[in-house]
């Protein structure tokens, strides 16, 4: 482990790829406050091609490794392998759900003495593998945080509350822009009528997302209330089927699809109603982000309740609910003023969602896994691990 008064310590995030999605916009947050004095953040990515933060994160001070071959474990464990050795970590952060336990068990051979599963999902998965990979994750891991409880109970077990590894960990997000609306002109750029209804919804194009229920509800809306527009805003696999849904629904002209911005702030500020009907949420940051707009949040029940922050904006329903229900939700939002989104802003601020003090809790997590990290790992037989 290095010495504190000399180098930096070395932290290694093992991602999907840096692309415009929660928890990696959260990453990039981080790597913007962390002091990069005490702290040197890589990235290993499994993508071989450019995530959205790429450059950012590498005008910062980051390292990105290209390291593919998650479905074939031996390529990619030797890859692993290799970076381990080449740039000593102190501490290595996986972020790649279950796969984590491959890579924890990796980084323990190698001599990485902090190793940090982060469950960002609530998908408990009850397969071979899943079974096999939680059980490397509860023995290689020295550290692991969770974004809500239930991500926490289907990530880590039953028993997650016993271990004293086990910790939940908010993810916060950057404040700036919510606190100058810019309706007027996007609604115009976007060519949305000022006076239009506009539904909304921020996350990356994937079934789990289920924006094919979410064109549903709009269309329902659009049948009672003939000038509302729906504005998606994301990327990701399902875009084409998504597209092909809108046509199938009869709702062209009436869709913006964007794909993944970094104005979402000012996009926000656009909508009228922030709806998220997912399948499956660790936590829903982007909902917290639409509160933090000042914006009525229509979720699933699937969403956890730790991300309803301002009550008076959120609303869970169950996805075996009617579109009917969605559709009244969604009127029956318009009949309250809109939240000012400078008090809004303000409200998330004195949460646990800031995103400095959220940058804040992971530096001393970080601080708090070195010092208890003296003792070397085990294996199951007994014997050290060589360094």
């Amino acid at each position: 482990m290095k010495t504190r008064n000399t180098d930096p310590i070395r932290i290694l995030q093992i991602v999907g790829t840096l692309r415009r999605a929660g928890a990696e916009t959260w990453l990039i947050e981080v790597l913007r406050r962390i002091d990069r004095q005490r702290f040197q953040m890589d990235f290993l990515v499994e993508a071989s091609t450019p995530g959205g933060y790429d450059a950012e994160a590498e005008s910062l001070g980051a390292r990105i490794m290209a390291c593919p071959g998650f479905s074939n474990p031996p390529r990619f464990g030797w890859n692993l392998w290799r970076s381990f050795r080449r740039y000593r970590y102190d501490i290595v952060h996986s972020h790649i759900n279950y796969h984590a336990g491959f890579s924890l068990a990796v980084a323990a051979l190698s001599g990485v003495p902090v190793r940090i599963a982060h469950s960002h999902s609530n998908v408990s998965g009850r397969s071979l593998y899943h079974r096999a990979m939680r059980r490397a994750i509860h023995l290689f891991a020295t550290a692991g945080v969770a974004v809500s409880p239930a991500s926490g109970l289907s990530f880590f077990g039953s028993d997650w509350g016993f271990d004293q590894r086990w910790k939940l960990l908010t993810c916060g997000i950057d404040l700036n822009g919510y606190a100058e609306p810019k309706r007027t002109e996007l609604r115009a750029g976007l060519e949305i009528p000022q006076d239009a209804l506009l539904l909304g919804h921020v996350g990356r194009f994937h079934p789990d997302k289920n924006h094919h229920r979410l064109i549903a509800i709009a269309a329902a809306v659009m049948s009672w209330r003939p000038n509302t527009f729906l504005l998606l805003v994301g990327d990701g696999t399902n875009c084409a089927p998504l597209h092909k849904a809108c046509r199938d629904a009869g709702l062209d002209g009436r869709v913006r699809i964007l794909g993944a911005r970094n104005d979402v702030p000012a996009l926000l500020s656009a909508m009228d109603v922030f709806l998220f009907p997912s399948r499956s949420e660790g936590l829903g940051l982007a909902c917290v982000e639409a509160q933090a707009a000042g914006l009525p949040v229509i979720a699933s029940a699937k969403v956890p309740e730790q991300a309803c922050v301002i009550p008076a904006l959120f609303r869970r329903i169950d996805l075996a609910s009617s579109n009917a229900v969605w559709v009244a939700a969604v009127f029956n939002s318009q009949l309250t003023p809109k939240l000012d989104p400078r008090l809004a802003s303000e409200w998330i601020g004195k949460s646990a969602f800031n995103i400095d003090r959220s940058a804040a809790n992971l530096s001393n997590l970080y601080l708090d896994a070195l010092s208890g990290a003296a003792r070397p790992f085990r294996h199951p037989a007994g014997e050290v691990c060589p360094r």
